[in-house]
């Protein structure tokens, strides 16, 4: 190999090795602000349940130096982890036929994405009413105690996460009517829509410019025209 071959392949090398850095080197800004833009117009279109999903998977999108530009401490980024978790779960239930000769109507499961052993640390974020999901007296004895108001502050906490437990452990097993667990998924957006749509903001105020966001909801709406949607 001559001397200018050689020198001409030195260069190639050294082209092929800045285009693997390049390919392998974190997002630019301004990649991720086409990513984020991407990903929160199509939560625009989208029904609450997965509305909310979007956001939360916008937000963990985000560098960790980054995501804690955007919330308060690390407690809340769990926080959003966690309702990430549920949002995913309760989009992927799973219909089943009912298990029993004297159910009527249609049952489904909830596939958690977390242990039932640790449910607690996630319907609490969310769950404030008492479904008597079971029947017997073992349980009725449970339920009312579950409902007793004079029962100290520590002795409540305990009971109620056991509850969110069996609660949890009965909603993925396939005995809960679809009725339930649609109104499990219509309490979640209740109580997590608003925070979702304050992080929204947050996140398109910091992170997108008006061109950037105005562009990916038409594209995003296939080209029709644009809504007047700004979060």
């Amino acid at each position: 190999m001559s001397e200018e071959e050689e020198e001409m392949k030195s260069g190639e090398d050294a082209a092929l090795q800045e285009t693997l850095i390049a390919a392998i080197r974190a997002p630019q800004r301004g990649d991720l602000e086409q990513i984020l833009a991407s990903n929160l117009a199509a939560a625009i279109f989208a029904q609450p349940l997965d509305k909310i999903r979007m956001i939360f998977e916008g937000f963990l999108l985000l560098p960790e130096e980054e995501q804690l530009a955007v919330v308060e401490d690390e407690e809340e980024i769990e926080y959003i982890r966690r309702l990430y978790e549920v949002a995913v779960s309760l989009s992927n239930i799973v219909e089943v036929a009912p298990p029993l000769p004297t159910m009527r109507g249609r049952c489904a499961a909830v596939p958690w994405s977390f242990s039932v052993t640790r449910a607690d640390e996630y319907l609490s974020l969310f769950i404030n009413r008492i479904w008597e999901f079971a029947q017997g007296e073992e349980w009725r004895e449970f339920f009312a105690q579950l409902k007793n108001a004079e029962l100290k502050s520590e002795e409540k906490e305990e009971l109620w996460n056991a509850y969110l437990r069996e609660l949890a452990r009965w909603l993925s097993s396939g005995l809960a009517p679809l009725s339930i667990i649609e109104q499990l998924k219509n309490e979640y957006v209740v109580r997590t829509m608003p925070y979702a749509s304050r992080l929204l903001r947050e996140i398109f105020r910091r992170y997108i410019s008006k061109e950037t966001w105005e562009q990916m909801l038409s594209i995003v709406s296939g080209g029709k025209a644009k809504p007047k949607v700004e979060p």
